[in-house]
């Protein structure tokens, strides 16, 4: 049994994404009561009650249509096996209402272990299940000290740290946080910052330009030459979405030589390690070309643009390769520390630029807690043998913290997945307001 996350939907077979996001809510009478956030609660009370030795409410939990991909039987034996390696649930936090038929909730475990859920129920009372999906559960960790124990214990180099920005930057906790590592697509959050610095308007008008097109992640290099975007657009295509001719094209739009002076100001402590500031386009030339990065490594930052004028050009999109194995990590990437990176997720607190904050915070990046957090800003990044998450975090008494977090490993891959479960325990580790409070389950 493999505990990576489970989701099923009335009539549907397993899907990877949350349940409820694009459905279209039953049509109801006038007489019918859409469900209110207690009656979620009292669902997942009862549904975290299932996950047991004996689940024996669930052909009165879930509406029938819900059985037509999976047997009852089937069900209830995925239950006993959470139930198994996990424990009971001990307690149940609603997060969010997602739309008026969908909720978000935090199941806590008797292993102390958490398990997202996102719950569908039908439009009328008593308000059966019709979709369900469970993510991956993480680990719980009792304190920072004890995180960062864990981190400390993985491979490679590991960074991390959380500061409360309220009245001035303060560090809580902290690894290896002045230590220059490669973030990977985290380096788009400096072009962003740069927009703001530089006021440039967000509806000025750019030209997609067929030499600024690159490689996925993102599908804006799908789009025709010529083509017209606003900054705004490419602005949000790259953070959301990480599209990295986004990216390109913003580089260009601001300029290579702009972009680096602005650097120090944006808190880079070491803005040499980032001169030339690399287009992803040039990364990838540059990485799919052994002879070519030997040179550029052993180069001066003066050679460095002159390869980057020439040679690197010659080499054409499609004769671009990506390596599976760690390559050139710790030359020919982007470089920040962890307070590098704290200083400037300080600057969009301090610059408080309300687009650009709405930009960070379209992809939260994992499923932060509404009800802890209303604001998210986020901002990843990960090659073979890099990884970083970055976060903005506003709670809902309005205090504003910075979690960031990376791994790098020249030798080796990366367990992204065991990563990702450490970041979401440190997210939930955060202090949240009191007037926050988990439910105990309900036992039936």
């Amino acid at each position: 049994m493999s505990f990576e996350g489970f989701a099923l939907n009335a009539g549907t077979g397993p899907v990877a994404t949350p349940l409820g996001q694009n459905q279209t809510p039953t049509q109801t009478s006038a007489s019918r009561r859409m469900p209110l956030p207690e009656d979620f609660v009292r669902v997942a009370r009862l549904m975290g009650a299932q996950i047991s030795k004996n689940p024996r409410l669930l052909q009165t939990l879930f509406h029938p249509s819900f059985f037509q991909k999976i047997s009852m039987e089937q069900l209830a034996i995925l239950l006993r096996q959470y139930h198994q390696k996990f424990g009971g649930v001990r307690a149940v936090e609603l997060t969010s209402q997602e739309g008026p038929l969908t909720a978000k909730i935090i199941y806590f475990l008797d292993s102390d272990a958490t398990l997202q859920a996102t719950i569908t129920v039908a439009p009328e009372p008593p308000y059966l299940i019709q979709g369900l999906f469970f993510g991956a559960p993480v680990t719980a960790m009792k304190s920072f000290e004890e995180l960062i124990q864990n981190l400390k214990g993985l491979p490679g180099k590991t960074n991390f740290l959380l500061a409360q920005l309220d009245g001035g930057a303060t560090v809580l906790h902290k690894l290896n946080a002045t230590e220059p590592m490669a973030i990977g697509s985290t380096f788009k959050l400096y072009p962003l910052a740069a927009l703001v610095e530089n006021r440039i308007p967000w509806t000025k008008i750019l030209e997609l330009k067929e030499t600024l097109k690159s490689l996925p992640s993102g599908t804006l290099h799908l789009w025709p030459a010529g083509s017209p975007l606003t900054v705004h657009t490419a602005a949000s295509k790259m953070i959301a979405e990480s599209d990295n001719t986004a990216a390109d094209l913003l580089i260009d739009a601001i300029g290579r030589d702009l972009l680096e002076t602005l650097l120090p100001r944006l808190g880079q402590s070491h803005p040499q390690l980032n001169q030339p500031f690399l287009t992803t386009l040039e990364f990838f030339r540059l990485k799919s070309s052994p002879a070519l990065i030997e040179l550029y490594t052993k180069a001066s930052p003066i050679e460095r643009r002159g390869l980057l004028n020439h040679e690197t050009r010659l080499i054409a999109r499609d004769q671009i390769f990506t390596e599976a194995d760690p390559t050139f990590i710790d030359t020919v990437e982007w470089f920040a520390t962890a307070e590098d990176l704290m200083r400037l997720m300080e600057y969009f607190f301090k610059t408080n630029n309300p687009t650009a904050l709405e930009i960070l915070g379209i992809n939260q990046g994992l499923d932060v807690p509404k009800n802890r957090f209303p604001y998210a800003g986020f901002k990843g990044g990960s090659e073979p043998g890099a990884l970083n998450l970055t976060w903005l975090l506003k709670t809902t008494d309005q205090r504003t913290f910075v979690l960031t977090m990376g791994r790098n490993r020249s030798e080796g891959p990366i367990d992204e997945n065991g990563f990702l479960s450490l970041a979401q325990a440190a997210i939930y580790l955060i202090p949240f307001p009191a007037n926050v409070n988990a439910t105990e389950s309900a036992t039936p």
